[in-house]
């Protein structure tokens, strides 16, 4: 090979190198029956999804890599869809923007928490 460059065979990863992303499929049914899926956030080994009944769905694992899920209802009504959804890195700490009759609504929620506070 030409100096300073190298061959294909050189730069290629060895087959016993980690790879950098790995994605397994944990979560078969992710909105559990509570509508679609609109916004999805993660942090800390935390996955947050939020769906078109306005249910903020939380799962993770435990130590000994069981799954575990929390459901939150974040506004009761007809007339409600989220917008946003904002989780700090620690995922202890969650923002939900919601649009409930035309106007906008900012929810706070913590992780030991089961309601929401506007």
């Amino acid at each position: 090979a030409a100096p300073g460059v190298s061959s294909a065979q050189e730069s290629a990863p060895s087959s016993s190198a980690r790879p950098l992303l790995s994605v397994d499929t944990t979560v078969k049914q992710t909105s559990r029956g509570r509508g679609h899926v609109v916004n999805v956030a993660c942090a800390n080994d935390n996955v947050l999804v939020a769906t078109s009944r306005c249910f903020l769905i939380r799962y993770f694992w435990d130590e000994y890599g069981n799954e575990k899920v929390v459901e939150v209802e974040v506004v009761r009504g007809q007339d409600c869809r989220i917008v946003g959804l904002f989780v700090d890195p620690t995922a202890s700490h969650v923002l939900v923007c919601v649009r409930v009759q035309g106007t906008h609504e900012l929810h706070y929620l913590h992780r030991r928490w089961s309601k929401s506070r506007p």
